[in-house]
């Protein structure tokens, strides 16, 4: 049961759950099967936080959509992101039904994001980093810094860079940066937990 609204109360079972309506929703679409609600698990959750879904493919990137912002009840915001990672990611051509079965589905759960004063703030790999500059804005999460092992600095260059800006405008004032932190799960690492 969710007391508050962080990520980090997801178990196992939540995991699994939210996984297969990701997984099912792409399946759904590649046969133009009729849309059907999740059925209700035994556990609540209706908390409502930022998810990105990334789908990746060996070790590619294959699609990654998502929201900082909580807007949806978790299995409602897995199934609509889980959608766009596989089919409106501009990067990539649509998921393909004879490539399914090799994607790998890895969900990220955010907790609210939180401005900083200080980039001292920024912890690395615990953090992501959400910056925004007028009307450009970029998302980093936590494992991409970990990925290219970056420290703060890179991380914040990157998310410039990403949203079009000069790689050093995260040190003007006019740059909202904030952070959160993310419970990050896929279907490799359930499977792996399971076999060992």
């Amino acid at each position: 049961m969710f007391k508050k609204a962080t990520p980090k109360f997801l178990g196992r079972d939540e995991q699994d759950y939210l996984l297969n309506i990701a997984r099912n929703t792409i399946a759904d679409c590649l046969t133009r099967k009729a849309d059907s609600p999740p059925e209700n698990p035994a556990f609540n959750l209706e908390a409502k936080l930022g998810v990105f879904v990334t789908l990746t493919k060996g070790d590619s990137l294959r699609g990654c959509m998502g929201s900082v912002e909580a807007r949806r009840p978790l299995p409602v915001a897995v199934k609509v992101i889980a959608q766009s990672a596989a089919f409106h990611d501009p990067r990539f051509p649509p998921v393909r039904q004879d490539e399914l079965r090799e994607v790998d589905i890895e969900i990220s759960v955010l907790s609210p994001p939180k401005p900083v004063k200080s980039i001292d703030e920024i912890k690395v790999p615990r953090h992501g980093v959400f910056l925004r500059h007028g009307h450009a804005s970029a998302i980093l999460l936590p494992q991409v810094a970990v990925k290219h092992n970056w420290n703060r600095k890179d991380l914040l260059e990157h998310a410039c860079r990403k949203a079009g800006l000069k790689k050093e405008a995260w040190e003007s004032s006019a740059t909202e940066v904030m952070v959160f932190e993310a419970q990050v799960f896929s279907e490799n690492r359930a499977r792996n937990a399971k076999e060992n």
